[in-house]
């Protein structure tokens, strides 16, 4: 995902640490990309994190909120297989292709200053 991502965006980080103050926060983000005063963060969550606990995800949310005066547009997206359909399973080309467009749909957005929250999240594919 990485390399598709690179292919059509520049200047995203991978799984590096986020400095705060100088120094290391102890999250990081698998994609991120500084747009003016926001972060737009692609997290790859495999299996959707359907064995995940929640609240250690919303901690994790809280932590950035609160470490960091940035904005914060996280898109999920879970790359592997699951139905959208009753009988059919989801094409992965199709996934990254709906991750490309909600990508370049939130950079605009970004960009346009239409992110008014602290946070948002916008899942794909779970």
């Amino acid at each position: 995902m990485r390399t598709e991502i690179n292919t059509h965006f520049e200047g995203f980080l991978h799984n590096r640490v986020i400095y705060s103050g100088g120094s290391p926060h102890c999250r990081s983000i698998d994609h991120r990309l500084q747009i003016g005063h926001t972060i737009l963060a692609i997290e790859t969550d495999e299996k959707a994190h359907q064995y995940y606990n929640k609240t250690h995800e919303n901690e994790r949310y809280y932590d950035f909120m609160t470490t960091f005066s940035y904005k914060f547009v996280f898109i999920r997206f879970n790359p592997h297989s699951n139905r959208e359909n009753s009988d059919t399973k989801t094409k992965f080309e199709h996934k990254l292709s709906v991750l490309i467009h909600t990508i370049t749909t939130q950079i605009d957005r970004i960009r346009k200053g239409h992110n008014t929250a602290k946070l948002e999240i916008f899942t794909l594919f779970y």
